[in-house]
């Protein structure tokens, strides 16, 4: 059955699975959907509009799908997209959209780690990391299993590539290629993210064939391949897409 603090506050209109739980002193309110097995702390605050799937686990004091911190923000339906096996730690935020039926979206099993924010309309893919202090402003893409490190700050409308890494108190205003570490002053690329390649299982022939294609990126060579192996596929598909911000270049 769904366990309930006396002390919560959840709306009558609000979808919980069966098993949820809910801790002390938390609200949830109109217009929200929470799936099985997922686990809400204390002082927790889930506003409306936030449609939640399994397994996720919030802490303590997170506050989910508040309004867009967007002046042009005018009270139209929103939402908060979150789907299954998150951790969401103490003093996170996440924000919904900021245009009417649009979402800001979490993927499967990402981390967000103590006082992180998520502005209005970041797309996050699946195992993400965000470390503590660090915040994303609107529009920000995280392709799956990047790792964002403490006290990052990335600017709206950045794409942050798949498996990427970036180094704690760097200040993001371009996109970060797929596969690659960024940091340093002034910030650049400087090599692949060899350790979380490896723990992916991304070695032998795979690592080679992209380690050589990233060689050529770096030399300045972006024209389209054919891509020989899915890393290479999602780095081409990735280069391919539209670019708002530019592009870091590397380390020379």
């Amino acid at each position: 059955m769904t366990k309930i603090h006396p002390t919560a506050v959840v709306s009558s209109s609000a979808d919980l699975a069966d098993d949820v739980e809910i801790g002390p002193y938390s609200i949830v309110c109109d217009n929200v959907r929470i799936g099985a097995g997922t686990l809400i702390g204390s002082h927790n605050i889930i506003h409306s509009y936030v449609s939640m799937g399994a397994r996720n686990k919030i802490t303590d004091h997170v506050v989910l799908g508040g309004a867009p911190q967007d002046i042009s923000y005018q009270g139209e339906e929103t939402w908060l997209e979150i789907n299954d096996d998150n951790i969401f730690r103490e003093f996170c935020s996440v924000h919904r959209a900021n245009n009417d039926q649009e979402a800001t979206k979490i993927g499967d099993g990402c981390y967000l780690m103590c006082n992180t924010h998520i502005g209005h309309n970041c797309l996050l893919g699946d195992e993400v990391i965000i470390t503590a202090y660090a915040g994303l402003s609107g529009h920000v893409e995280v392709g799956n299993k990047a790792i964002i490190g403490g006290n990052v700050g990335i600017h709206q409308f950045c794409r942050i590539g798949a498996y990427a890494m970036i180094s704690g108190f760097t200040p993001v205003t371009k996109d970060v290629l797929p596969f690659c570490l960024l940091g340093r002053d002034p910030v650049v690329h400087y090599k692949l993210n060899t350790i979380g390649l490896r723990r992916s299982g991304i070695t032998g022939e795979k690592y080679k064939a992209l380690k050589n294609r990233i060689r050529q990126i770096r030399a300045g060579d972006r024209e389209s391949y054919p891509a020989t192996t899915k890393e290479l596929e999602i780095l081409e598909n990735w280069l391919a897409a539209p670019s708002k911000r530019g592009i870091y270049k590397f380390l020379r």
